[in-house]
């Protein structure tokens, strides 16, 4: 075999330390570190020595530490504790349903939304069998940060991308494990729409939902946040056999396929406190 240079190489499809947000990968990480000071001694260790500490804006310090992302700015810090107890979750969302789609117009299948009190039905359900309570919740939360939503917008654009506001909120229930508490949201059509952007400045009979990108906003930027969305499937109330995603035969079917998204999501949610040490 006689060696050659090599004129053209592939550029790798793995992302280099150049092009990584280490924002968006602190906010996937394994909450269960947060129990083990060894470990998340060895990782304040690393960023400190690399180059993304004065990126993150880390300092070091002899306690233990916890990390921590800012509900506002979305960086990633440290924050000392004494105790385990003030461990800020960042819970992330669990993809069942499409939680996307478009009414109006041209959409000829109706579509099928669940109502709060299905919802909460189905969560506190799941919820209970592993023995933990879902309490209704009456107590607005001040500076929440809250999804504001469009109706009108082209799916795909950066600029129509989901941003959050500052406000005053209820969430719909919480819950208490051990002496740590987690609100509790089901971000439902309703949601979507008093959520919605009061200066659009369009109008249009086709009106897109992003259900799924509001409970997405909503856990991110806020500490200790389990957001639920809807599933929002469609049915063929006409008997037109046209072909949409998420379509189902009759308005039973579409109902109950929605019922067990949302119950995949809550599922894989208590599946996630079990990995993270939570339960």
């Amino acid at each position: 075999m006689k060696v050659k240079p090599v004129i053209y190489s592939m550029k790798p499809k793995y992302p280099d330390k150049y092009s990584i947000d280490i924002n968006e990968l602190m906010y996937y990480k394994p909450h269960r570190w947060m129990n083990k000071p060894l470990v998340i001694s060895a990782l304040s260790a690393t960023i400190l020595l690399s180059s993304c500490a004065n990126e993150l804006g880390i300092t070091g310090s002899s306690d233990t530490t916890a990390l921590v992302t800012s509900k506002t700015s979305n960086t990633t810090t440290l924050e000392t504790s004494g105790t385990s107890n003030a461990m800020s979750f960042n819970i992330p969302i669990f993809f069942h349903g499409k939680g996307t789609g478009v009414i109006g117009c041209e959409v000829v299948n109706a579509p099928l939304f669940l109502t709060e009190e299905e919802a909460f039905a189905v969560i506190s359900e799941e919820l209970k069998l592993a023995g933990i309570e879902a309490i209704k919740n009456d107590k607005a939360s001040s500076e929440v940060e809250v999804p504001v939503t469009n109706a009108y917008y082209e799916p795909g654009k950066e600029e129509n991308k989901i941003v959050t506001s500052p406000q005053d909120f209820t969430y719909d229930a919480y819950t208490k494990i051990g002496t740590k508490y987690i609100n509790i949201e089901f971000v439902s059509n309703d949601d979507y729409k008093n959520w919605e952007n009061k200066n659009q400045g369009v109008w249009s009979s086709v009106e897109y939902l992003n259900l799924k990108g509001a409970a997405e906003a909503l856990a991110k930027e806020n500490n200790s946040v389990a957001a639920f969305y809807d599933p929002f499937t469609y049915y063929n109330y006409m008997e037109t056999n046209v072909e949409m995603e998420n379509t189902y035969d009759d308005e039973k079917e579409a109902h109950n396929a929605s019922l067990e998204f949302l119950r995949s999501q809550v599922k894989d949610f208590m599946e996630w406190l079990k990995a993270e040490g939570v339960i």
